[in-house]
């Protein structure tokens, strides 16, 4: 899952919660999104972001 993608997800998720400012209801809907993604999908995008961000 690249960037866009993982940015567009989180955005249906603000869009789904009663208050877009509430983190915690805005990651329960990201969480419940996420789970329709193959975990290999998901799990790409998060070890390409960590490569690109080079040692800590």
């Amino acid at each position: 899952m690249d960037n866009d993608r993982l940015w567009q997800l989180i955005e249906q998720a603000r869009l789904l919660a009663a208050d877009p400012t509430d983190a915690e209801e805005v990651a329960s809907h990201a969480a419940t999104l996420l789970a329709d993604h193959p975990p290999a999908e998901i799990l790409q995008g998060v070890c390409s972001r960590i490569m690109m961000a080079g040692p800590a």
